[in-house]
């Protein structure tokens, strides 16, 4: 197992509380000296002598934590400090307009015209719902050729594609007259026979069905047609927002930019990163406005509600933020951290690994 994943079951043990063993009477062990300790995995810890410690996690110390120690009832009680200092911080260089800004900026207008196809045929959610749910029945399914299963199958799709397009039509003629409720009734008939048809032309498939018999797919590619929102020109403004790693770190997950305009039109988009490798540049977002816009916020699991303001760079210029990340891919604890001691060092006990420290045979007292 990979060092990482193993020490993420050791935090979340940690966290859980399940690595504090209560000590037996029987236990007679020494406080721990000041000093250096090892853990097989190559992590290191440091107790020094006025209670504080200096933490290295993992091969290459990577992940560093810094805080109190104390003992008592033969448990070492490791106490970390809390996080200190921003987790992004704005740059007052901005940079120019880049490819990656374009892609960007392709990739939040492709999902904008995603969003309103789906305001137009929610149905389409079901139909890819149905498809995935397909492909994963299909896996390492053998195909046996039967041409009466074939046949049937095929009428069973042919019929159920029918009762689809009505139930399209219907559904579309119900939004248009402001019938609500008709509308739902719709979309709910909708799912089963969404169902019905991929059930039905899988079964036709794995019979040996040719796929010159059935217009399954030409039928599919006509509704997402239908459902295709008239294309939208880009605003003139382009704006572009790019979240920079910060030596040794690695780009935190799911961050939310929210672009506003004066006239409190918002675009909020997911920043993605371009690479995921070491040597990622960091994370893009992207809007084009009409108007000029005025704010740019972050938001991130964790971070405050309000998010943290950031000035938009002049238009066509992008936005720099550094990711900090307040101690180099900083381990996340939610409360103190327990080692129960034995005669030469302190052991983490866990459900499935033992972790075992010991002091460094070169160090001194």
């Amino acid at each position: 197992m990979p060092w990482f994943r193993k020490y993420t079951l050791l935090f979340a043990l940690i966290a859980s509380g399940l690595l504090a063993s209560p000590a037996r009477a029987s236990d007679a062990v020494p406080s721990p000296r000041p000093g250096h300790y090892n853990e097989g995995l190559g992590s290191s810890l440091l107790l020094k002598a006025d209670g504080r410690f200096d933490w290295h996690v993992g091969p290459k110390g990577n992940a560093r934590v810094v805080g109190d120690w104390r003992v008592r009832d033969r448990m070492l009680t490791l106490h970390p400090d809390p996080p200190a200092g921003e987790r992004f911080s704005p740059l007052a260089q901005d940079a120019p307009w880049s490819e990656a800004a374009d892609l960007a900026l392709r990739s939040t207008l492709v999902a904008e015209f995603e969003k309103a196809r789906l305001r137009s045929c929610p149905y389409i959610a079901s139909i890819h719902a149905a498809a995935l749910n397909s492909a994963l029945l299909a896996n390492g399914r053998k195909i046996e050729p039967d041409r009466r299963r074939a046949a049937e199958a095929r009428e069973q799709s042919s019929r159920a594609l029918q009762d689809l397009r009505q139930r399209i039509d219907a559904y579309h003629a119900s939004v248009e007259a402001g019938r609500v409720a008709e509308a739902e009734g719709s979309l709910a008939t909708m799912q089963q026979d969404i169902a019905a048809a991929f059930t039905a032309e899988s079964e036709r498939t794995f019979a040996g069905g040719d796929a010159s018999e059935t217009g399954f797919l030409r039928a599919l590619d006509e509704i997402h047609a239908r459902c295709a929102p008239p294309p939208q020109e880009a605003g003139p403004l382009r704006y572009a927002v790019l979240i920079e790693n910060a030596p040794g770190t690695r780009f935190a997950p799911q961050v939310l930019v929210k672009f506003r305009t004066a006239s409190a039109a918002s675009q909020t988009t997911e920043a993605h990163a371009r690479n995921r490798g070491d040597a990622s540049p960091g994370a893009w977002a992207a809007w084009a406005s009409d108007a000029p816009v005025v704010e740019i916020r972050l938001f991130w699991e964790g971070g405050p509600d309000e998010g943290l303001r950031v000035d938009p760079a002049p238009p066509g210029r992008v936005r720099r933020v550094v990711f900090n990340d307040l101690g180099g891919n900083r381990p996340v604890f939610d409360g103190p951290v327990q080692m129960r001691l034995v005669d030469d060092g302190f052991v983490m006990v866990g459900t499935e690994w033992r972790y075992d420290w010991r002091r460094a045979e070169n160090d001194g007292d």
